[in-house]
């Protein structure tokens, strides 16, 4: 009995020593195999991660599908260029799925456009989807909803932030209280009820942006949106100012007379805008050495009339001018100018202003 087991503690013994010898062969086997080639597609997202990034970040909720397909073409041009591949930028006009059929691509660009688009229309998803996302496509239906009382706001607060103080310097003040007015009345017309009111124990002056925590969220970015046209348009239009003699017919109302303040000022006026509404008959009120001139800014396609003399006429007195002046970029009627000489009204025609670096 002690022989045989024995003989089977060795047999086990020996068959232990065969399945480790077994395992470790194996292990060998698998160490020393060679290791599946990287993905070439993998490869090229790993070199150019920072870039993928910088663009997706751009992605906006409002995007449609055409734009998202911009921005992964633009994204692949950045790429190529970054790798030295001038040759794959995509051609003017040829659109992603060409691209990723282009049978010159290398190994690892063939997917490039599919894996960008899907990562690019995951981002612009989330972002729908996200309360900023939900407050920007708000935002942006309120503005092509609006766009009458957005034209407006533009165009009076050119008006007014043009308008200089005697220090020279623009009237940016105005801006917030603009932006509270148009706020308001696309809410009336929304059917929202935004809080102006002072909260009770607050001290000091309730600015805009005290009330921007109070409002809902779309209105904040509304806000923000407004500013940020303003600041545009404004740059846009000075920028058409700054040119000696700009083409008089493409400006519009409040450009032309921003450019009859530019020339007023060149000539060492201090001018001031008046109110949109309301303004008596006058547009700007210059004043030098004691002299008040009133002006009459008319950018007209045909003739100016009797009408804008009689407006003048009246304005003079309302503030104390010493002074009227009617100036247009077209001409006047004989019986504007004959009401004109009767008055002791001063008439500058477009051919005049033309000629003109200053007044």
């Amino acid at each position: 009995m002690s022989d045989l087991l024995l003989v089977m503690t060795i047999s086990m013994a020996f068959a232990a020593i065969a399945a480790f010898a077994y395992l470790r062969r194996s292990r060998q086997v698998r160490l020393h195999a060679p290791l599946a080639p990287p993905d070439p597609l993998e490869s090229v997202l790993r070199r150019v991660s920072d870039i993928i990034t910088s663009h997706q970040n751009s992605v906006s909720p409002l995007d449609t599908l055409e734009q998202l397909e911009a921005r992964v073409l633009t994204c692949i041009r950045r790429i190529v260029v970054f790798e030295r591949r001038s040759d794959l930028v995509p051609n003017e006009g040829e659109t992603l799925s060409q691209w990723g059929r282009r049978p010159e691509l290398p190994e690892g660009y063939g997917r490039l456009a599919d894996r960008l688009k899907i990562v690019f229309e995951r981002s612009h998803f989330d972002l729908k989807n996200s309360t900023g996302g939900r407050a920007e496509i708000r935002v942006a239906a309120l503005l092509e909803g609006n766009k009458d009382i957005v034209e407006k706001f533009l165009d009076i607060t050119e008006r007014k932030v043009s308008a200089l103080d005697d220090y020279g310097d623009e009237n940016w003040d105005a801006l917030q209280i603009e932006v509270k007015t148009c706020l308001t009345k696309i809410s009336q017309r929304d059917g929202v009820l935004l809080n102006w009111t002072k909260p009770p124990g607050f001290k000091g002056s309730y600015t805009l942006s005290h009330a921007e925590h109070h409002m809902p969220f779309e209105y904040v970015r509304l806000s923000q949106k407004l500013k940020q046209l303003f600041r545009a348009h404004h740059s846009h239009l000075k920028g058409n100012r700054n040119t000696d003699r700009p083409d008089l017919a493409k400006l519009s109302g409040v450009e032309f007379e921003a450019h009859i303040a530019e020339l007023l000022r060149s000539s060492g006026y201090a001018v001031q805008g008046t109110p949109a509404t309301g303004d008596q008959g006058a547009d700007l009120i210059a004043k030098k050495n004691g002299n008040t001139v009133v002006i009459q800014a008319k950018r007209y396609k045909g003739t100016v009339g009797n009408k804008a003399v009689q407006e003048v006429i009246s304005a003079l007195s309302f503030y104390d001018g010493h002074e009227g002046w009617v100036v247009t970029n077209s001409t006047f009627s004989q019986s504007a100018i004959a009401l004109a000489r009767k008055a002791n009204i001063r008439l500058i025609d477009g051919t005049d202003l033309r000629n003109r670096l200053n007044l």
